[in-house]
């Protein structure tokens, strides 16, 4: 049931509109809401709704929209039976700015399909798209949205620094997003784009981990880090930013540095490979 509603006052009216008629139509047991928008939306909607139960479920530390999210978040609170997110980090980051009391939080970890991510008997040559990945060695992925949360910018400088070291690696970026075109021209800005191929969306993300030699995330923040289990999942070694919930996610499996440190990760690149 879609709610086609825009971003705008117009716009959350009609979806406030919208989860009011189908809840007094369907009658559920439950609503469960996930990120801030939708999560504001079925809040007010419960208004008229009080009998449903209401879980709020955030997906991140920094969800965007500031104080003023975290305002509505608190004045609203009251309508929600319960707000969970992904990591222990998370939720705490999200009691301490008064989001929710800590009795009314729960962190629900993300889940992986462990019959899907695993890693499989394939060689380069069986992946589409990949034949320039022949004979190049380490092979360093990175699956991500092409926006500022995933901090590409941290990625290549880190990858760049990595090259001095390991001249025949190349950098896999297999996602899409508005900062694709910026991202390209930092990797010709630093003499690399030979080497670094951005692979836009893709349905064969296991593959990719299967072949890769190291999993790398840069992110400037997060709420649980789900690629890091996806790629862990599929036997692939992993170096990540401590950007929220990944630390939690790696537990000591892989090696976590700070964020917007470009040396500190190409280091941790560097001593997983070796």
């Amino acid at each position: 049931i879609r709610a086609n509603s825009n971003k705008n006052a117009l716009g959350l009216l009609k979806s406030i509109y919208t989860v009011i008629k189908t809840i007094k139509q369907n009658k559920p047991d439950i609503v469960h809401s996930h990120m801030a928008t939708a999560n504001i939306i079925c809040r007010v909607a419960r208004i008229l709704c009080m009998k449903t139960p209401l879980i709020s479920t955030a997906h991140n530390i920094n969800e965007g929209g500031g104080n003023l999210r975290i305002l509505l978040y608190r004045i609203t609170d009251f309508l929600s039976n319960l707000t969970t997110n992904v990591s222990n980090e998370a939720v705490e980051n999200y009691i301490n700015r008064k989001a929710a009391p800590r009795e009314k939080m729960k962190t629900v970890y993300n889940g992986v399909n462990f019959s899907k991510f695993k890693k499989k008997p394939i060689t380069i040559g069986e992946i589409c798209g990949l034949s320039f990945c022949e004979n190049k060695h380490p092979i360093i992925l990175n699956v991500a949205r092409l926006v500022d949360a995933k901090d590409h910018d941290n990625l290549l400088r880190s990858f760049f620094l990595f090259r001095a070291k390991h001249n025949q690696a190349i950098l896999l970026i297999a996602g899409d997003g508005p900062l694709k075109q910026q991202i390209s021209d930092l990797a010709l800005t630093l003499g690399i784009s030979n080497s670094v191929f951005i692979l836009g969306a893709r349905q064969d993300i296991f593959d990719l981990m299967s072949i890769a030699d190291l999993f790398v995330l840069s992110s400037a923040w997060e709420g649980f880090g789900l690629v890091l289990v996806e790629a862990m999942a599929c036997e692939l070694p992993v170096v990540t930013t401590d950007c929220g919930g990944t630390k939690e996610v790696v537990n000591g499996y892989g090696l976590t540095v700070a964020i917007k440190n470009p040396e500190a990760l190409s280091d941790a690149m560097s001593k997983t490979i070796a």
